[in-house]
């Protein structure tokens, strides 16, 4: 290529300068359209509200020369609109006339003023009229005036009527039939006399079949209150206008002003009315749609978020709207906006520039938009805004204020930064991309480049610089490939669509692949057809294409391989499937959400259901009646020690509970992870029943025990009862002798009594441990206090303590905690090695004579010791003492040791006897923690 027509590369800056110029014409080009848009609009409602008036309107230029008439102006002087537009105004009015209308016309464009004025006007055909005019100047943004807009009403009748009033000879009825309103006479009785011609218009009927009715007939029954309040204020010589709605003879909703005046006869009794109708339906039209008009443009500045304001000068406050209020993020009840409060909303880095434009306004200047940041009081936050501002002026050309209004520009502000950021990212995509891309021009049968990034131009062995405006063939590449490119080119012209396709380069030593995209973006001015392409190398996507087919061969054999398998595997399934079904107990198989998932003949019969009746149903929902909580706490033991074993109380199809023996098991996928459960339940309320009248049996030996065991202790009991009730008896009657002789204090009666009420209180307290220790009551757990009932026991053996001289020691620690036990049998527990004691030393004759009820945390529980100093038990009778009718004793029956043991091992504890170092046997045994005592305890810690 000619050095000659070499073209030197823009810089950089000069890029930036020039795309930010591009940006501003694109948001001028933006801005004018909006207000192209917004103007037609304006245009369009104008006319359409002008086309409806039944006056005459039009505007005129500085030449006079017709710019705008409405339909009743076309209508009037029998012209179409194209033919009238651009014609010279002042021809119609009358040839005296219009030397100086055009004077007085022109005169406005120089000192701008509305004038009214009434003239003769010339129709088509010759024919003459009369008009009563108003022009008023429409002013340009700079104030000067643009056109001049007339509206003028046809006073035809008018001065008909005005004649026919200087001139008497004319026939009656005759003004009032020309008359632009209707007139309307009632008689006192409300019923229509008379009507002139426009009355009957209004009415929509003819005069006939108007004369004789009455007003409400005409008007509707809905009017009927207000007719009747109206008429009768009449009456009264009231003649306050009123407005009436109703539907007229020709189905068309009519609205109307009544103004009445009151007739009366030659003796001067009310005789009706005279009312003259003026028919505003089309002035309320109108309003309806200014209204909807307004609703229209507040719901528009809603949406584009544009406010609008009025600033007058010398006024301390300013005019917005309520969508302005919104932008600036201030309730309109919250404050009067000023020229101080706007300010200082403004961000403080551009109130300066803001109130530069502002003077810039008032001095007559004209603004552009001004985009600047506001701060809203109310929050803090900073927003975008773009505002436009007009100067206002009087007739004179004074300036009296200023209009305007603001758009929230902040999410388009936000956008242009993004699209900035996203060009930017683009940009670094497209120039450092790992694939193929660019734009080309077709040429022909070949492709010409005109922008590509660095990747094509490697590729290809050159750069991007020499690669633009150069075409494929140029740069070496085949005609094959070429063809190929072109093809895919013109298949994306035809379509419009992004064409994608794959393809092998010919003659390419290396078999690369490549996966290609191509789309027309548009056209140059010389209609050459642009398009953009995206191309990867998938070489290794193909390689590893054709090894995923070799792969996917090799798997389905393995997987015709495993098939077989399978099928073996499930034969071996089945037949375990019918070892299971022939087992007597239940059998049941749960997924990790224990829903079932196998059902076995052996659950069948236990709980009544069909295997398609429970299958994937909650296991928990079907056989236990505890409910979900209960299940939770055996899941989580079996998923952590892998199984769970006990007693539940479990529900068959009909309701009915029943006691199962369960065992419950944790199943493992080959990841070792949980991948179901099976429960295998067994029936065992027979033997629940067994045990029920074992326990019971048991309850009673020990009641007869503790009989016996009372029996042993009735003399001592009795006079440890005596004793209370002997001191009660002595104290009564010192009390009594007092009283008599009335010489016993108040001090010393109160002691007197007060000793009395404590041993009555201790006398019961005996009585009540007696009473509870032998009642034969159904066994029921409960937790209880250790220290409480231990206490009690001591009570009860203080007689024996005294009488046979043996010291009876607690030795309790103080965090015991409380557990879950049937107190009357661990009370009995405590007696009986307490009763044994104290039978040893009686025996032995030793003194001193010393047992020591101890009691202590333990690891596992709570361990409780009867400890005394009398004899050993020799060696050889070892564990015999806790078998049934094994006995030291000569009178004894052998049976206290075996129910203790019994009553203990029940509770899930232990009893068992040492000898102690010296002197004396230990009894001990231990009672396990509960989850309610713990809870229990540790309640009480929190309290104390």
């Amino acid at each position: 290529m000619s050095q000659a027509f070499k073209i030197d590369e823009p810089s950089v800056d000069e890029l930036q300068s020039l795309r930010q110029r591009l940006k501003d014409l694109e948001h001028e080009v933006a801005d004018y359209q909006r207000k192209h848009e917004a103007a037609a609009a304006s245009e369009e409602i104008y006319r359409s509200v002008c086309d409806h008036q039944s006056e005459i309107i039009c505007r005129v230029d500085a030449d006079l020369k017709l710019t705008f008439v409405n339909r009743t102006f076309g209508e009037y002087f029998g012209r179409s609109e194209d033919d009238l537009l651009g014609a010279d105004y002042v021809q119609f009015f009358a040839p005296s006339l219009q030397e100086r209308a055009r004077e007085k016309f022109c005169s406005l464009f120089q000192s701008p003023q509305v004038i009214s004025h009434v003239c003769e006007i010339i129709r088509k055909g010759g024919h003459s009229g009369w008009q009563h005019c108003v022009v008023t100047p429409v002013l340009d943004s700079s104030g000067a005036v643009a056109e001049l807009q007339v509206v003028a009403r046809v006073r035809s009748a008018r001065q008909q009527a005005e004649y026919e009033i200087e001139h008497a000879d004319l026939v009656q009825g005759q003004l009032a039939n020309i008359m632009n309103d209707g007139l309307i006479i009632v008689d006192a009785k409300g019923v229509i006399t008379a009507l002139n011609k426009k009355g009957c218009e209004i009415a929509g009927m003819n005069a006939e079949d108007m004369i004789g009715r009455t007003m409400l007939e005409a008007a509707g029954s809905h009017n009927q209150d207000m007719l009747s309040s109206n008429f009768a204020r009449r009456s009264r010589g009231d003649t306050s206008p009123f407005e009436l709605t109703w539907e007229n003879g020709k189905a068309r909703q009519i609205t109307a002003i009544f103004t009445p005046t009151p007739l009366y006869d030659e003796n001067g009794k009310f005789d009706g009315s005279l009312s003259v109708v003026k028919n505003i339906t089309h002035r309320r039209e109108v309003e309806l749609q200014l209204r909807e008009n307004e609703r229209l443009l507040a719901a528009s500045q809603r949406i584009a978020r544009i406010g609008t304001f009025e600033w007058k000068i010398g006024d301390e406050t300013l005019t917005w709207s309520r969508e302005l209020y919104n932008v600036m993020g201030i309730a309109p009840d919250e404050c009067s906006p000023t020229k101080e409060t706007f300010i200082s909303c403004v961000h403080p880095d551009h109130r300066e520039e803001v109130l530069e434009q502002i003077d810039r306004v008032f001095s007559g200047n004209a603004t552009n938009l001004h985009e600047y940041r506001i701060v809203r009081p109310a929050n803090g936050e900073v927003r975008w805004v773009k505002s436009i501002r007009w100067l206002q002026t009087d007739a004179n050309g004074t300036p009296v204020g200023m209009i305007g209004a603001t758009q929230d520009i902040t999410e388009h502000k936000r956008a242009d930064l993004e699209l900035e950021e996203s060009e930017s990212i683009l940009r670094s995509y497209y120039e450092s991309g790992l694939m193929l891309m660019g734009v080309v021009e077709l040429d022909g049968e070949d492709v010409r480049f005109v922008s590509e990034n660095a990747k094509t131009a490697k590729m290809l062995g050159t750069t991007p610089e020499l690669m633009r405006g150069r075409s494929l063939g140029e740069l070496g590449v085949t005609k094959e490939a070429i063809a190929v490119w072109v093809s895919r080119f013109r298949e994306a012209e035809r379509t419009g669509e992004m064409v994608r396709f794959e393809y092998a380069r010919p003659h390419d030593a290396l078999e690369r692949w490549w996966a290609a995209s191509v789309k027309m973006i548009g056209q140059t001015p010389d209609g050459i057809s642009r398009f953009s392409y995206v191309a990867d190398d998938v070489t290794d996507r193909k390689h590893a294409e054709a090894k995923a087919q070799a792969d996917h061969q090799r798997l389905e054999e393995r997987v015709l391989e495993r098939t077989l398998e399978l099928q073996k595997a499930n034969d071996q399934l089945r037949f375990h499937a019918k070892l299971l079904d022939s087992v007597r107990e239940s059998v049941v198989a749960t997924d990790v959400q224990g829903r079932i998932v196998y059902w076995g003949k052996g659950a069948e019969k236990l709980y009544g259901y069909h295997a398609k009746e429970v299958s994937n149903q909650p296991m928990v929902q079907v056989t236990r009646p505890d409910g979900a909580r209960g299940d939770e706490l055996r899941m989580a033991q079996v998923c952590e020690k892998g199984s769970w074993q006990g007693e539940l109380l479990l529900c068959r199809k009909q309701g009915l509970e029943f006691w199962g023996e369960t065992v419950i098991s944790l199943v493992t996928g080959p990841d070792h992870q949980p991948s179901g459960f099976i429960a295998i339940d067994r029936d065992i309320t027979v033997r629940r029943q067994a045990e029920e009248k074992v326990r019971q049996f048991q309850s009673d030996l020990a009641h007869v025990q503790r009989l016996g065991t009372m029996g042993e202790m009735a003399s001592g009991l009795a006079h440890e009862i005596n004793q209370p009730f002997g001191s009660i008896a002595n104290n009564a009657n010192a009390v009594l002798r007092g009283l008599k002789h009335g010489g016993l204090p108040k001090q010393e009666l109160l002691e007197v009594l007060e000793e009395i009420s404590a041993e009555a209180m201790r006398g019961g307290d005996i009585l009540h441990s007696l009473r509870r220790f032998t009642s034969k009551a159904r066994p029921k757990r409960s937790i209880v206090e250790l220290r409480d009932l231990i206490q009690e026991v001591a009570r009860l053996f203080e007689p024996d303590s005294r009488r046979h001289a043996i010291t009876l020691s607690l030795d309790l620690d103080a965090d015991l905690q409380p557990v879950s036990v049937e107190p009357i049998q661990i009370q009995q527990v405590v007696v009986n090695l307490v009763r044994n004691a104290f039978d040893a030393l009686v025996e032995e004759g030793r003194q001193p004579r010393k047992v020591t009820i101890q009691a202590k945390p333990d690891p596992h529980g709570v361990l409780i010791k009867v400890i005394d100093n009398g004899k050993k038990l020799s060696e050889d009778i070892g564990d015999k003492i806790f078998r049934p009718y094994f006995t030291t004793k000569e009178d004894g029956m052998g049976m206290g040791l075996s129910i203790c043991r019994s009553i203990v091992n029940s509770h899930g504890g232990r009893l068992w006897a040492t000898g102690n170092p010296d002197l004396g046997m230990t009894f001990s045994f231990r009672l396990p923690h509960t989850p309610r005592s713990t809870e229990l305890q540790s309640e009480r810690n929190s309290r104390y």
